[in-house]
């Protein structure tokens, strides 16, 4: 069926209302053409709002046109600011104050505006009334004067009315959200959320504890940062003092150079937290759509500064003491002993090693070898990530099959070389093991943000380059896309034995004991303990989740009574 006038579809199915701008309009309006999300994809049904959105928007034009007394649209020109219209000098503008407090500005000379006064009216009046309740509960509370009234709901003259945003709570939209729109990113988004629910609530200083979702402006979001810094201050002074302390207790004076830097990534992460809800609220209209989301470009540090060098590979000197025998025995857990060591002697990435399973290190045609593939719950970051590279000698001499035995003895059904990792949907079971090296580093007064587990990847690559290793077998080995198709083509045919005489006499790092860090007892006693708190999560989790079934199932028995 053949979509009628002003209404589109977009790629994902939905339908949207799409209206042109006038041309001398739109100097006022801002914009060439206004949309709006109809989410839905029923034809007859988008038509319906259809109508209703024209006339709307063309009230709102001719409401623009009346009150430019003395201007002739037929002299404007886009390329002459003086034959523009002048909002601020042409567009009359009145208040109407309801009770509560609540401001609404509108054009009272205007019969189409009087009319669209009347219709945000209407869609207010859930919010006028529950404000009116809670301040008419807490005079005969308190039996003092009335609360302070919550923040304005301008209503702009001109093309910039919106009728359209739906008023909802602060704290019914977030968990509204956190239910449904975010079930994938649920676990990483409530903490944030809720921090800057129970901020407004406790420290932000508002006067309103419960806010309506469109009210939130550039004012909370500038007071909130200034709390995320503080905690952020906070948490670094507990560090260094905490370095000290242990600097101390070790006898190390080395310890209290430790000096960490103040790390604003998770006040970043609170603020992303929040943009992305604001902006599932503003398609739900409970957000005015032209208004911009007062969290753009808030964050502390540029992506672009963050990323601009990407990640820094290791120093000699920080290699030798990432991996020196008395730093290194301080790490007892498996994944802490063995994620830098396969990093740093095959290239691979953290999260090809955290989702390693058993089968893919295996003996083939007399070598042994490490099958990085995207099968069954396996990903690869790209088509060059999918690969068979060699297993170093030095991580056989390490006793790596020994602790693959060790997991095969005390999880027979394990199908994973590290199989207490627990899965993380953004960074898939890589998480633990990265923080616990971030964690390691800071131990060690290693402190750059660009400097991470990754960062024995580059190390890897760095040293075959210095040592005269060809690209297209270098690329082959780490798994990255090589340019020329001559080369593509030839570097997946790149046989595994080549890889041994060509690559592995190449990765060598003299300035590493690695005899040193042998550990003759292996890991069985550690491994126990993560595969039975594993486990321990595992079953806490299934009774929690049959908890909130029973709950729900209590909640819907009683609501169909």
């Amino acid at each position: 069926m053949r979509l009628p006038a002003h209404l589109r579809r977009n790629r994902f199915g939905p339908i949207y209302f799409r209206y042109a701008v006038p041309a001398d309009l739109r100097a006022i309006v801002g914009r060439r053409e206004i949309t709006r999300t109809l989410s839905t994809r029923d034809i007859r049904e988008a038509q319906l709002m259809a109508y209703t959105l024209s006339s709307l928007v063309m009230s709102s034009f001719a409401r623009v046109r009346a009150s430019m007394s003395g201007y002739d649209p037929s002299q404007f020109n886009p390329a002459d600011p003086s034959t523009w219209p002048d909002k601020a000098k042409e567009l009359r503008e009145m208040v109407l104050k309801l009770p509560g407090g609540i401001e609404i500005s509108a054009d009272p000379h205007i019969p189409a505006d009087l009319a669209a006064l009347q219709a945000q009216i209407k869609l207010m009046h859930p919010m006028i009334k529950d404000f009116l309740e809670k301040e008419a509960g807490a005079r005969a509370a308190a039996s003092m004067a009335p609360q302070q009234p919550i923040q304005n709901y301008p209503l702009a003259s001109g093309c910039f009315f919106d009728p359209m945003v739906q008023p909802c709570r602060l704290s019914q939209g977030i968990d509204e959200y956190l239910k449904t729109v975010a079930a994938g990113n649920e676990a990483r988004y409530t903490l944030q959320l809720r921090h800057f629910q129970n901020w407004i609530k406790v420290a932000s200083g508002f006067t309103e504890k419960d806010p309506f979702v469109h009210q939130i402006n550039n004012e909370y979001v500038s007071k909130w940062k200034i709390a995320l810094k503080q905690d952020a201050d906070a948490r670094a002074a507990k560090k260094r003092l905490r370095a000290k302390e242990q600097a101390k207790l070790d006898d190390d004076p080395q310890l209290a150079k430790l000096a960490p830097e103040n790390k604003l990534r998770t006040a970043d992460n609170y603020l992303q937290a929040l943009s992305s809800f604001l902006k599932e609220m503003q398609k739900q209209n409970r957000f005015s759509q032209q208004q911009a989301i007062p969290t753009a470009n808030q964050s502390f540090t540029k992506k672009s500064d963050r990323k601009k060098h990407g990640w820094k590979e290791f120093s000699k000197d920080e290699i030798r003491l990432i991996f020196d025998q008395a730093n290194y025995a301080k790490l007892t857990k498996p994944h802490e002993y063995w994620f830098p060591l396969i990093a740093l002697l095959t290239g691979a990435r953290r999260e090809e090693i955290a989702q390693l399973g058993i089968s893919d290190i295996r003996l083939e045609d007399d070598v042994w070898i490490i099958d990085i593939n995207d099968e069954d719950y396996r990903s690869v970051k790209t088509e060059a990530g999918i690969r068979k590279i060699p297993l170093h000698p030095v991580l056989i001499e390490l006793g790596l099959l020994k602790y693959i035995q060790a997991v095969k003895d005390l999880a027979p059904r394990a199908r994973r070389v590290f199989p207490y990792l627990r899965y993380d949907k953004q960074n898939g079971f890589g998480d633990v093991p990265g923080e616990a090296f971030a964690r390691y580093l800071d131990s060690l007064g290693i402190t750059q943000d660009e400097k991470v587990l990754h960062s024995l990847r580059k190390n890897a690559n760095q040293r075959l380059d210095e040592n005269d290793v060809e690209e297209a077998l270098r690329c082959r080995m780490v798994g990255h896309a090589y340019e020329s198709v001559n080369r593509t083509t030839y570097s997946k045919r790149i046989p595994i034995d080549k890889l041994v005489r060509l690559v592995l006499p190449k990765l060598t790092f003299p300035e590493i004991d690695f005899n040193a860090l042998n550990r003759q007892e292996g890991f069985k006693e550690a491994l126990s303990k993560e595969i039975k708190a594993a486990e321990s999560r595992r079953l806490k989790a299934e009774r929690r989740a049959e908890h909130e079934k029973n709950n729900e199932i209590k909640r819907t028995t009683k609501g169909s009574r």
